[in-house]
């Protein structure tokens, strides 16, 4: 999905669309927006499904390998935690807009 929306020029970074609720992300929040058909929803990953050792590493500059591999080794466990949780469970989403009732 994302693939096509870089392709399509339909895809941007904004962080300061995200709101200080999103987690801190690498780079930014773990907040997206996705729009499709004039409906737009906001999505903010729940607090507390990052760990801080991930993220203290993530966002090293110039992590050592052993900072690196076990970053790595986190974001694989972070990914199974997060791929065995409901939607519901991950993202707190807003409808910010959609087509006319």
């Amino acid at each position: 999905m994302v693939t096509r929306a870089v392709t399509g020029d339909r895809y941007a970074v904004a962080p300061e669309l995200a709101g200080p609720e999103a987690p801190e992300a690498p780079g930014g929040r773990f907040f997206f927006r996705l729009g499709y058909r004039g409906t737009v929803v906001d999505l903010a990953l729940r607090q507390g499904l990052v760990s801080e050792e991930f993220l203290r590493l993530a966002c090293r500059e110039a992590p050592t390998a052993a900072e690196a591999d076990r970053a790595q080794q986190l974001k694989e466990e972070m990914a199974d935690r997060l791929l065995n949780l409901a939607p519901g469970e991950v993202y707190d989403a807003e409808l910010t807009s959609g087509p006319p009732a």
